[in-house]
């Protein structure tokens, strides 16, 4: 996740993030060659830094720190209705004690 400054949280979704009601995902990112969109909200306009197999930002402001999904995780997903959310967070300081959930999910 690179360098990081010390007492600064650094967060990473590695691996793959589905949506899915089956065994096949109706979405996914898997970070295999780009962020595939995804983006960071608050956090004093940090950016996504990409790395094969996962994106990350570190925090530099005391407001939330989140990742907004691309447009292909928004829209009518009701397929996925009783189906799984999986995915993978990874904090650079432990014990990792958010102030807020790890999954949010909002329409409108």
């Amino acid at each position: 996740m690179g360098a990081e400054r010390p007492g600064r949280l650094a967060a990473a979704f590695a691996g793959l993030i589905t949506a899915s009601a089956s065994a096949q995902p109706i979405v996914e990112s898997t970070f295999a060659f780009d962020d595939e969109g995804w983006t960071t909200l608050g956090n004093a306009g940090a950016t996504v830094a990409f790395e094969p197999g996962a994106v990350s930002q570190t925090d530099s402001d005391p407001a939330a720190m989140a990742f907004a999904a691309p447009a292909k995780f928004t829209g009518d997903l009701s397929t996925a209705y009783r189906g799984e959310l999986t995915f993978e967070l990874t904090p650079s300081v432990r014990p990792f004690q958010p102030s807020r959930p790890a999954v949010e999910i909002a329409g409108g």
